[in-house]
């Protein structure tokens, strides 16, 4: 790509904004539910709704199926991953990123949601660990010039102007 093709055409900086955008809209969702079922159980206005024995089944097999949900993320991103040509130009190789990134934010918000329910049914605080391992994976992959460059395998004056997000 020649300098006058990165400086005319094509920028970076509304592919960025809109992959925060994005992971920060799924991420903020479930986490207000989720603070507002928090503070309701403390408060004693909200009981559990199983009974003990559902409860302790759903105290095993819940983590399970976030643990599941988590790995296969991640694998399932990796995969898509390297299948994204290198040598095509920077904007259709951002845009399959960007459809990566928001397929595995999807999986890791659906792992949210599969503890925020499993706290609403039980209020166990299993529920709120998992929850927080949740979050925890999601901050591994927020979204930053250098993690960009770094799973697209970026070079020279794509590697820039992803960094210098222009």
């Amino acid at each position: 790509m020649s300098q006058e093709e990165s400086q005319g055409g094509y920028s970076v900086k509304p592919f960025y904004d809109k992959l925060n955008l994005v992971f920060n809209a799924i991420l903020a969702l479930p986490l207000l539910a989720f603070v507002w079922l928090y503070l309701e159980s403390n408060a004693g206005r909200l009981l559990p709704i199983l009974d003990n024995s559902a409860a302790e089944t759903l105290n095993f097999i819940i983590p399970i199926i976030v643990f599941g949900v988590i790995f296969a993320s991640f694998y399932l991103f990796r995969i898509r991953i390297s299948k994204i040509d290198r040598s095509i130009d920077l904007e259709p190789k951002l845009n399959a990123y960007f459809v990566v990134c928001v397929v595995m934010y999807a999986m890791l918000e659906s792992a949210l949601v599969i503890s925020l329910i499993g706290y609403y049914l039980t209020l166990a605080n299993v529920f709120i660990g998992m929850f927080v391992i949740v979050l925890v994976f999601f901050s591994l992959h927020k979204p930053t010039p250098y993690r960009i460059v770094k799973n697209l395998q970026l070079e020279g004056e794509e590697r820039d102007q992803m960094m210098q997000k222009r």
